[in-house]
């Protein structure tokens, strides 16, 4: 856990998302903080984030910066970023920047698991009755 003047972050691991749950205000005093964060998640192979927002009171530019390059880092590798339980006020600035259509947005974290579980579930694989039995002869 990180915590600067003001405000902490939380990390875990739930229902396939690493979990950054941010508590107060993510300015530029303490936008380097989560950077290193989510950093070291990334290096060690994290590649589904969550962020919750629920207990952030305020969002500006530079903690907006930090979601948008911990995704360019996990795109490329399949991965996703979560961003839950915005309030009235961090919700507006994710709409007026756009990003509430760049990022997976949930209301609750529940909900990003059910999205989450729901993705990576693998495929079925039908396989017909002869190749159980083994009896269909390899083509050449």
């Amino acid at each position: 856990m990180a915590s600067v003047a003001g405000f902490s972050v939380e990390r875990s691991q739930q229902g396939g998302l690493d979990v950054f749950e941010l508590l107060g205000e993510l300015d530029s005093k303490v936008a380097a903080a989560l950077e290193r964060e989510v950093h070291e998640a990334i290096v060690r192979g994290a590649t589904r984030l969550m962020f919750d927002l629920r207990g952030l009171s305020f969002i500006d530019s530079s903690g907006l910066q930090v979601l948008v390059r911990a995704l360019h880092r996990v795109w490329p590798v399949g991965g996703s970023v979560w961003v839950v339980g915005a309030n009235a006020r961090t919700s507006r600035v994710f709409q007026i920047t756009g990003l509430d259509r760049v990022f997976k947005v949930a209301a609750t974290p529940e909900e990003a698991y059910r999205a989450v579980q729901i993705v990576v579930k693998p495929p079925r694989v039908r396989r017909s009755p002869e190749s159980i039995r083994g009896s269909a002869a390899p083509t050449p």
